[in-house]
């Protein structure tokens, strides 16, 4: 026979999973508009509030929720303080509006465990969706690639890692944990492709598709771009500066200094500098190996 407080727990069960709120996780993938997305939500914080949505300050790094994660990245399990599930769950379910919203392209990399043990308390709170931002993979790893040696952590040439990048490239695999755990019917993947993109814009698409609301001018829009690319010969530089400067200030001052310079003060003719690292054959080799999936 079932006790009182048995009892007393289902019934608290019972009610918890009717009060659920809805948890919208954008996660990536890397490299698809997400640090744009990411700083266009944390500056209408208050008019996605007014629209029912939350986006927390909790657990935000740089207007992202990194540090509520399921996945730690080795490299940066020294410098941030993760929070478990299990803490920050209850506290944003308590929030007063109907939609949390969390954005965290770390989260992507997560495996099936982490999802699983993740999902299973985030169910308790939430009725969570996954969103997904897909980019043709050659053109992902062309990003990636620069993004890499911007930050000073890559000094090899794309092609010495081309055959482990095209791996990682597998779109049906990188959902398939969060399928598991949550089903297809709370999946929402998306193309990044401007042509695709509801209103010709990554923000007006995620708000139509996702959200079900609308960009108008209430939402404030910035015009710079949050993470721009360094040009294939300026960045050539940056990867070889890569192995002589060590100091992150220093990384950080190269970059702004070569920004600049890609950005008006170059001087030349540049017409024949080619926009990829990535030569028509690799381009072939990636799209053939990722055909099966896609």
């Amino acid at each position: 026979a079932l006790k009182v407080s048995d009892l007393a727990n289902l019934r608290a069960g019972r009610r918890r999973r009717q009060m659920r709120k809805k948890l919208v996780l954008h996660v990536g993938l890397g490299k698809t508009g997400t640090t744009l997305l990411q700083h266009f939500f944390w500056h209408n914080r208050k008019r996605l509030a007014e629209l029912d949505v939350l986006y927390p300050e909790r657990g935000a790094v740089d207007a992202a929720h990194h540090l509520l994660s399921p996945h730690a990245p080795q490299y940066m399990q020294s410098r941030w303080q993760f929070q478990a599930v299990a803490e920050w769950a209850p506290a944003l379910a308590a929030a007063g509006q109907e939609t949390v919203l969390l954005s965290s392209e770390i989260m992507s990399s997560a495996v099936e465990d982490e999802v699983t043990q993740y999902v299973a308390i985030l169910k308790e709170y939430f009725e969570p969706r996954v969103v997904f931002y897909l980019r043709r993979q050659d053109h992902l790893i062309s990003s990636h690639y620069n993004q890499m040696v911007k930050s000073g952590r890559q000094i090899r040439p794309i092609t010495k890692i081309l055959a482990r990048q095209i791996k990682r490239m597998d779109f049906e695999q990188r959902l398939a944990p969060w399928v598991r755990a949550l089903g297809e019917h709370a999946i929402v993947v998306r193309p990044y492709e401007r042509r695709q993109f509801h209103g010709g814009d990554i923000r007006s698409d995620f708000l139509h598709h996702v959200l079900g609301l609308a960009l108008d001018d209430r939402f404030e829009l910035t015009t710079a771009d949050p993470n721009p690319r360094f040009p294939v010969d300026v960045l050539e530089y940056k990867r070889l500066l890569n192995w002589f400067v060590l100091d992150r200030a220093m990384h950080r001052r190269c970059n702004s200094l070569l920004q600049a310079y890609a950005d008006g003060g170059r001087g030349g003719a540049v017409e024949a500098i080619p926009e990829s690292f990535l030569s028509p054959a690799d381009r072939l080799e990636v799209l053939a190996a990722v055909a099966p999936s896609n």
